[in-house]
């Protein structure tokens, strides 16, 4: 029989002790930041890794229909646990595109079609912060994979745009949640077929249900 072949031995970093170098660097420079908050897993971890060590935290996050009730809850629970964080809604970028070419509503022409890097680089004007946190990783997809390996060099500050969960795994995301005893948020994706859909989760029955999509955002943006 031949010789046994070897694993070549990997050597990993602890992904927690790269958040933090991140976020430390960043503390540096700033007193305050801008954390984009999608409600999910990746968003509610960044905000729990930086949250003691900034004294203004400006949460946003970018809707398509407001006021959705399970959204508030989160929302409620969000400025429990966080009670200094200051939380913002504003309509997602993407609806620009509904807006200009008519999708779900009439179209109107004359709107401005945004992309999230016009977004933040407004938010940075507005809120007078150089800082935004995003909790993209590189377990998400392989463009995204590959935009954070070029990032890798800056430690992950790209441009005043930080990414503290570059190196984290969907495991260590969850394994993480569990020990600071965060809830797990909703997995659209599992209810994307369900016939047990509520209005407003991620089914494509819920938003056929949903004819106030794009109502009430055309002002929120300089359109």
């Amino acid at each position: 029989m031949g010789r046994k072949r070897e694993k070549p031995l990997v050597i990993r970093n602890n992904p927690i002790d790269l958040a933090n170098k991140v976020i430390d660097s960043v503390r540096e420079h700033s007193s305050s930041c801008i954390v984009m908050m999608s409600l999910g897993k990746d968003s509610i971890v960044t905000l729990d890794l930086l949250y003691s060590k900034f004294d203004r935290i400006v949460c946003i996050y970018m809707y398509f229909v407001k006021d959705l009730e399970h959204i508030n809850r989160w929302i409620k629970w969000l400025l429990i646990r966080y009670p200094k964080i200051e939380f913002e809604q504003i309509p997602h970028w993407n609806t620009t595109y509904n807006l200009r070419w008519g999708i779900y509503c009439v179209a109107n022409p004359k709107v401005r079609v945004l992309n999230l890097s016009m977004v933040v680089k407004q938010l940075k004007q507005r809120l007078g912060i150089d800082y935004v946190f995003f909790g993209m990783k590189k377990a998400d997809s392989m463009n995204r994979s590959l935009m954070l390996k070029s990032y890798e060099a800056e430690n992950y500050i790209h441009g005043g745009n930080c990414y503290p969960l570059a190196d984290f795994t969907q495991k260590q995301i969850i394994q993480f949640m569990k020990h600071r005893h965060l809830p797990k948020p909703i997995m659209y994706s599992k209810a994307l077929y369900s016939d047990k859909a509520e209005i407003g989760n991620a089914s494509g029955r819920a938003l056929k249900k949903s004819p106030f999509l794009m109502t009430k955002t055309e002002n929120a943006y300089d359109l």
